[in-house]
């Protein structure tokens, strides 16, 4: 209800037992929404695989016998192995786990705005019109835990006055972060830096509150180093060794921006807007939010953005979202009010990808640059709606399904050796007796290293397969024909199938580590894509 001591806050008084209409809207939108368009994403179903080895004794693995790290969220492959372990459906636990990591999301983004005056409330209340936002709270991948430490770590950082140990409490979350989705620190590094120099502490305190924070993210790097041989997820030297220019990149970035600002206006628009906010304001405090948002799109033409349209800029709209309502929060309605409602009007027609997404919804167009709206392609399949619908089991429902379910019934003694570029629910679905070579590299800590063939659509980074490297996979012996290239497969080899603590794995951990092999793709031909035998 309106409170009458303030006309633009959207509060109940204390005491008062009627229902708060603004939580009420809330709510029901965020349950709407959230019904609609649930669905889970052929990528979850990489750390599904993990997940389903840890669970059968084959330990952190993807390929049983293989130590190779690919997924990028610890702490979500964690919550997915408790949710797993408690409901043997990872299907269900990471919905349900999506849906709590929301609700935690809003009721502290509540908190940060509190009193919620109506810009705020309407600044808010425009995420469930962001495809971005509202198509990765669920996927089964790791936005909704990021969005909740995103709604932590600003309202710590909005109210660090009421928090004695601020720094150390921002760090903690900081490495939660990074260890839930480790690129999205850059929204948050601007902030933490703003706060580590405002801190009146002498300097070795503020540095020993720093490592003591961060002693998470510190562990977990260690522990990848020792256990997978690298400090970083596979994934992402797959996705960032490719031999593709930094024009290419900035090009990729720039045509998914612009996809998204054609698909889902409303998204772009609330970035600029979180972006501009905190340079219009005297304090540094929002300063420093805005240019964690301005520093996300220098990430992302770096980076070459994504083929999921949207979940790059998921997590940054809800972070500009929540910088735009606090600058607003304290505003009487006015012209910014005007501005709102006209946006709200704009974002109306989005509605019917969000809160009134048809149980039918079914898009599988891929833009020319490769980028292609995920849940409209597997929702079909995925999606929670859908999957009620059918009889039986409440899971996915898809041809990579079915056919890794036949290759499971096949009964081939010792699975064998297969080659793919879908690594989700075909590998899932067959199971732990298969081996899966992956020609994107995300699963193979070999091709990973070497650079990808021309032409890629963006985030399918293939690999060409070097002589001799299957015949080493079938024989689990070296037989690369290139010399440079037999070597990184030994030191590839030991640091992912050797005795954790002998000592050659050690030093040929060290080598990957240190640059050794950086010539060792120097006569490989990346462009030879194929099988022994096979055009």
């Amino acid at each position: 209800m309106w409170n009458a001591a303030t006309p633009d806050a959207l509060t109940v008084p204390p005491g008062n037992a009627r229902i708060d209409f603004p939580i009420v809207l809330l709510s029901f939108a965020l349950f709407l929404s959230f019904f609609t368009t649930a669905w889970v994403a052929e990528d979850a179903y990489i750390t599904f695989r993990v997940v389903d080895n840890a669970l059968n004794g084959h330990g952190l693995v993807w390929n049983p016998g293989e130590r190779v790290q690919v997924y990028t969220h610890p702490l979500w492959f964690f919550l997915l192995l408790a949710g797993s372990s408690l409901y043997d459906n990872p299907y269900v636990a990471c919905l349900v786990i999506s849906a709590l990591c929301v609700v935690a999301t809003f009721w502290l983004a509540l908190k940060t705005l509190r009193p919620c005056g109506v810009l705020s409330f309407l600044v808010l209340f425009l995420l469930f019109f962001s495809r971005a936002f509202v198509d990765y709270m669920t996927s089964g991948l790791e936005n909704p835990l990021v969005y909740l430490f995103v709604a932590l770590f600003l309202w710590v950082y909005l109210e660090r006055e009421k928090h004695r140990h601020c720094l150390f409490f921002l760090t903690l979350i900081a490495a939660a972060m990074y260890l839930s989705r480790p690129d999205s620190i850059v929204l948050i590094f601007p902030a933490l830096l703003h706060v580590f120099l405002a801190d009146e502490k002498p300097w070795p305190r503020k540095i020993a509150l720093l490592l003591l924070g961060g002693l998470p993210a510190l562990a977990w790097v260690l522990f990848s180093l020792v256990y997978y041989g690298a400090p970083v997820p596979n994934t992402a030297l797959a996705k960032v060794m490719t031999g593709i220019s930094t024009a290419e990149y900035l090009a990729q970035a720039v045509q998914y921006t612009l996809h998204t600002l054609q698909t889902d206006t409303v998204t772009v628009v609330l970035l600029l807007a979180g972006c501009l906010v905190g340079f219009w304001q005297s304090s540094w405090r929002l300063k420093a939010l805005s240019l964690g948002i301005f520093l996300w799109f220098a990430y992302l033409a770096a980076v070459g953005a994504d083929y999921m349209a949207g979940r790059f800029f998921s997590i940054p709209v809800l972070f500009a979202v929540l910088t735009l309502a606090r600058a607003l929060r304290d505003r009487p309605f006015g012209k910014p009010g005007v501005v709102l409602l006209v946006a709200l009007a704009l974002a109306l027609p989005q509605a019917r990808f969000t809160l009134f997404s048809p149980v039918a919804y079914n898009s599988r167009e891929i833009s020319p640059f490769g980028v292609a709206d995920e849940r409209g392609y597997y929702y079909p399949g995925t999606g929670l709606r859908p999957a009620l619908k059918r009889s039986g089991e409440v899971t996915a429902q898809h041809f990579w399904v079915s056919l890794g379910g036949a290759l499971k019934d096949a009964m081939i003694p010792g699975g064998g050796v297969y080659v793919a570029c879908q690594i989700g629910m075909l590998p899932y679905t067959a199971g732990a007796d298969f081996h899966w070579v992956d020609a994107l590299a995300l699963s193979d800590a070999f091709l990973a290293r070497l650079p990808a063939r021309s032409g890629n659509r963006v985030g399918h980074y293939e690999r060409a397969l070097p002589p001799g490297y299957l015949e080493s996979v079938l024989t689990k012996q070296n037989r690369v024909a290139d010399p440079a290239l037999a070597r990184l497969y030994d030191d590839v080899a030991l640091a992912t199938t050797g005795d954790i603590f002998r000592w050659e794995r050690l030093a040929a951990i060290f080598r990957l580590n240190t640059g050794f092999h950086r010539n060792a793709a120097a006569n490989f031909d990346r462009e030879a894509v194929g099988l022994p035998g096979l055009p």
